[in-house]
């Protein structure tokens, strides 16, 4: 949708823009890395210790708890460990290379992925070693206090321990157009899966889902400087989802993007990965822009992600201390006014906003984390309580029917300059009558040690 000019010359020039601007504003999916899982590099965790194992042996174990005068045994703990380039970026080896890839050894990048909820009690001198282990490291999240993991290589000529278990599984029903989880599923539209139909709460007791959210629609907007606006939305986009991989923790797949544009399908070429956990969808966004939009756009050119609303089974808790609403008039101000409003969730260089809701005995929870130097550009998520009114606030026109209960996010991006822009998104749903307190990813306490049976437990002469 757009709005031109007649000759061939400037329609030629006004479609390369069309496509220029819509590749800048089209999220990305792109990695890094209720229940969250705890997510590592091999780095945090020992890499003098993890660097010579093949990934496939690296184990996960703890202790089980035991009577008085009874002995603790180990239990094995599920384990993911995801090969990462040197960007950063997830990879999908297929058929024989993922064979070598597991067989070899860890890197230093590559993607440890546990459940904090599994970990047991400390390892003592007085319980049995585990699978005739040279050593182990003893792991524990930040947020769980004297609860403890252990990683090892098991000696294959010996005892060694079983692979780590599929204790939750999630899968893909390709022609069901869906992602089943334990605790949710994620119904999305045939040719363009980032966006969803519904995002469906499975009750442990019933057999019938709610949903929470439904009708999910994509919408990108430009105001180019001196010169004329451009509007997309979810029809303009497809993408698609691939090379899907099961883990003990997640599957894992890469999207492709494709912009539709004048009859054309124009390949985005980008490969991105999206992770579904068992109680967690994790979409590390971006976008890559090739021009400094702060020159050439006004404000109010921004992305909306709108959904529909489940008012009669979720209430959300949203205020000011958890994520900014959308203020069409800041908005207009440019994005020095604005970021004024989004530096106050920030700390240490990182910010961090959160919408949170309740439905029956779960909470469900939507957390944004963005890098502090973007939100100093006004890049940041403000969340949408009416968008057919904040459609029209921002000067978009009337492209929305007045639904009631369409609710969203809304990031500003006339304040960025060229390169790629990060951020992370977190979708978490709790297990009954449990709350969401703590934020998503856990992060691995930095108290690591190195354990080995010669020196009475610690071996000393590793130190973090």
């Amino acid at each position: 949708m757009y709005n031109g000019f007649g000759s061939s010359y400037r329609t030629f020039c006004l479609n390369y823009l069309l496509v220029s601007l819509a590749i800048q504003l089209l999220l990305f999916v792109t990695d890094q890395a209720g229940a969250c899982p705890l997510i590592a590099q091999a780095n945090e965790a020992k890499w003098e210790t993890l660097k010579n194992i093949p990934r496939q042996r690296l184990r996960a174990q703890t202790l089980t708890t035991a009577e008085k005068g009874q002995t603790r045994q180990w239990q094995v703990i599920p384990l993911q460990v995801d090969p990462v380039d040197e960007k950063g970026v997830l990879q999908f080896p297929q058929g024989a290379e993922l064979t070598a890839v597991m067989s070899s050894a860890i890197q230093k990048r590559d993607r440890i992925s546990l459940r904090a909820e599994d970990f047991g009690p400390q390892w003592t001198s007085k319980d049995p070693w585990p699978c005739a282990a040279k050593e182990m490291i003893e792991v524990r999240s930040r947020d769980a206090i004297d609860r403890y993991a252990y990683l090892m290589a098991c000696d294959e000529t010996k005892d060694v321990a079983a692979p780590s278990p599929v204790a939750h599984r999630t899968t893909h029903d390709l022609a069901g157009h869906r992602v089943m989880a334990p605790l949710f599923t994620y119904n999305y539209v045939p040719d363009n899966q980032l966006v969803f139909t519904t995002i469906d709460l499975n009750p442990n007791d019933a057999a019938k889902k709610f949903p929470i959210a439904s009708k999910a629609d994509l919408t990108m907007r430009g105001d180019i400087k001196g010169f004329f606006n451009v509007l997309f939305d979810s029809s303009d986009v497809t993408s698609e989802l691939h090379n899907v991989r099961p883990g003990p923790l997640g599957m894992m797949g890469q999207l492709s993007f494709f912009l539709s544009l004048l009859f054309f399908k124009i390949d985005m070429q980008a490969e991105t990965t999206v992770t579904f956990y068992r109680d967690a969808v994790h979409l590390p966004l971006a976008m890559t822009f090739p021009i400094d939009v702060n020159k050439r756009v006004n404000p109010s050119t921004g992305i909306l992600f709108t959904w529909q609303d489940n008012p009669k089974e979720l209430t959300w808790t949203v205020d000011d201390s958890m994520i900014p609403k959308l203020n069409a008039e800041k908005i207009k101000e440019g994005p020095e006014a604005l970021a004024g409003e989004g530096l106050k969730f920030c700390q240490f260089g990182n910010c961090v906003y959160r919408m949170k809701g309740r439905m029956r005995d779960h909470d469900f929870a939507m957390t944004f984390h963005v890098p502090q130097e973007k939100v100093e550009k006004g890049f940041y998520p403000m969340f949408v309580e009416d968008a057919a009114q904040s459609f029209s606030d921002l000067g978009w026109g009337q492209a929305f029917q007045k639904e009631p209960h369409r609710v969203g996010t809304y990031l500003e991006v006339s304040g960025l300059s060229r390169g790629v822009h990060n951020y992370d998104l977190w979708m978490q749903i709790s297990e009954p009558n449990k709350s969401l307190s703590e934020i998503c990813p856990r992060k691995m306490a930095a108290s690591n040690k190195i354990i080995s049976p010669k020196h009475g437990g610690v071996n000393h002469g590793v130190s973090h």
